[in-house]
């Protein structure tokens, strides 16, 4: 009877595990707001950025980027990207 009872509220817990939630994207929540440390990481990644932007360590090199581009596509598992872009026009 406790195998039972046991069986069944594991079954229970693995079902209500798959439940899945309908979990509006982060940009699109009007009540999302970052905690303090996701605050200062997201300042310091464009402070970063314009950083790099001004050194000019930047290649405008049209080759390097489709070469550069094309070896990223490669490491990519098949169809990441059109599940990707699937998720991002809904």
């Amino acid at each position: 009877m406790v195998n039972r009872l046991f069986v069944i509220a594991f079954i229970m817990l693995v079902l209500s595990s798959c439940v899945t939630t309908n979990i509006a994207p982060v940009g699109k929540q009007e009540s999302f707001k970052l905690e303090e440390d996701e605050r200062r990481i997201w300042n310091r990644s464009k402070e970063e950025q314009a950083r790099i932007n001004r050194s000019n360590l930047i290649y405008d090199d049209p080759a390097l980027t489709a070469y550069v581009n094309e070896v990223a596509q490669n490491l990519i598992p098949e169809n990441t990207i059109d599940r990707l872009n699937k998720g991002a026009n809904q």
